[in-house]
Order: structure tokens, then C-alpha cells, then sequence
């Protein structure tokens, strides 16, 4: 019987995707930041150029299924290539290394080496803008998702984005925009669960974010 774990804060690089039919995925390039109870996800496939260039991205809450002792990573938020299914698996631990992810529905197993590089506090943040937008953002010491649904008044579509923190402000350094060289932005802590982005150079808007609640709270 497979232990199944709920991962605690950490950064995931994803080191092998095998289907139980077909070849294994040896292209992607897949970057997991997991909070307390937050996450946010970005595959990206190499470029000639040697670059890595955006597919998609998700970000949201990862559940628990104590029944069926499964996980759900929620597309909450989800940019890019659409996903195909229901993101539910098992995970079970790799001491010293990572975790082996068994899948429901796509039938397939991942491994993800944990970085060990990535430790410290963490921040988590999941609110709606006076809009209704969605926005999160979450970090393990100074590794960051950022997650922010479409904007129909800007015209711009949802976008995922992972980042460094660079002194007060984080750099994404995988992201749904393009911009060259990329693009910073400040997080400030609101009231409750909300919080405010400010953008520095690169970002395709100037104008600062607030969001101002939890969406899961009514």
C-alpha cells in the first residue's frame, strides 16, 4: 500500500513524467512552489535559443481527500495550454530526495526532487481585486508564485508566473508575459488574507493591485 503525504512548505523541480501508456515526457520543464496549503505551478518547454518559453500554468489550493487519501491541485487559476483533466494523484515521499506522484485519471507517475536550496518562511495570499479578479501569491523563503486571472477591462489574459526574491522586491523568472529582462514586483500584506502588488520594470501594467479578501470567504 502507497503512504500518501500532503507536502509541507517546499520547491519542486519535476526530474521525470512516464504515462502507463506512451513515451516519457523528457521536453517539459516543470517548477512547483508549495505553501501551507497554497501552490502554484509552471511548465515550460527549452527553445532553440536554449530559453525557456511558458505552456502553461496553475495555481490555487491543494486538497486533501482524506476518503480516498488523494491530493487535488485546484486550477484556480490557469493560464496557457489547457490541462486536460482533473489534477489528482497520490504522493508518496522519497526520503532524502522528493516525492513519486501516482495520477487518477491521466494514469502516469512524476518524480519531484525537492530543492533544498528553497527554505525559509512562508507567505500565502489569496484574495479578489475590487473587480472580482483573482490574484494569489505564495513563497518559501526566496522562491515566489504569482497567479492572477484574466483582466477583460486590460484585455489581458490569466498569467502564472515563479520568481526570486532581489533584495525588497521578487523577479519572475518563468512567466506567462513576455518581458526581457524580467519583470519585478512588490508584495504588501492587507488586511486578513488580502494583500497589494506593486510593479516595477517590465511589467506589462503600472497600475498597483489590492486585493481585498480571501475568495473563499463569502
Amino acid at each position: 500500500m502507497v503512504t500518501t503525504v500532503y507536502p509541507g512548505p517546499a520547491v519542486y523541480e519535476r526530474r521525470l513524467f512516464q504515462p502507463r501508456v506512451g513515451v516519457a515526457d523528457a521536453e517539459s520543464i516543470v517548477s512547483w512552489v508549495q505553501g501551507e496549503r497554497l501552490y502554484c505551478d509552471v511548465r515550460s518547454t527549452v527553445a532553440p535559443d536554449g530559453r525557456r518559453r511558458f505552456r502553461m500554468g496553475f495555481a490555487g489550493p491543494l486538497h486533501h481527500h482524506p476518503a480516498t487519501g488523494e491530493v487535488e491541485w485546484e486550477h484556480a487559476i490557469a493560464a496557457g495550454a489547457a490541462f486536460g483533466a482533473a489534477d489528482v494523484g497520490r504522493l508518496a515521499p522519497i526520503p532524502g530526495w522528493g516525492l513519486l506522484e501516482t495520477g487518477r485519471d491521466l494514469d502516469y507517475v512524476e518524480l519531484w526532487e525537492r530543492d533544498e536550496t528553497a527554505d525559509g518562511p512562508v507567505l500565502e495570499y489569496l484574495g479578489r481585486d475590487e473587480r472580482g479578479r483573482a490574484g494569489l501569491f505564495v513563497s518559501v523563503g526566496d522562491r515566489c508564485g504569482l497567479a492572477l486571472a484574466d483582466d477583460a477591462v486590460e484585455g489581458r489574459p490569466a498569467s502564472v508566473h515563479l520568481g526570486r526574491r532581489r533584495g525588497h522586491e521578487w523577479i519572475a523568472q518563468h512567466t506567462a508575459w513576455a518581458s526581457d529582462p524580467p519583470f519585478g514586483f512588490a508584495i504588501t500584506p492587507g488586511t486578513g488574507a488580502g494583500f497589494s502588488i506593486s510593479w516595477r520594470t517590465g511589467a506589462p501594467t503600472t497600475a498597483d493591485i489590492h486585493f481585498h479578501h480571501d475568495w473563499s470567504t463569502p
